[in-house]
């Protein structure tokens, strides 16, 4: 058996619509799934997200978000590699 360590890097942009990350938004989302403190954290969420295949754009329903679309929600994969370390 073999064990073989890959690097895989992503850079991931993410757009999203601020107006729709109100105060009653974050406080809403922070009770039913987990604090969140801004909206770079939820960027952040967003893109593992992304690259982990649980979230696309524009059609997609993103859990604790609602449609992607409707949240002003998109990504573009701006880099990415792989390499064996």
């Amino acid at each position: 058996m073999r064990t073989i360590t890959v690097e895989v890097t992503n850079t991931v942009e993410v757009t999203l619509d601020e107006t729709k990350f109100t105060p009653e938004f974050m406080k809403a989302f922070s009770s039913y799934m987990w604090p969140v403190d801004d909206i770079e954290e939820h960027a952040i969420h967003l893109a593992q997200m992304h690259v982990r295949g649980m979230a696309d754009w524009p059609s997609t329903f993103i859990e604790g978000y609602g449609p992607a679309e409707k949240m002003g929600i998109s990504f573009r994969i701006t880099d990415r590699s792989e390499k064996v370390i």
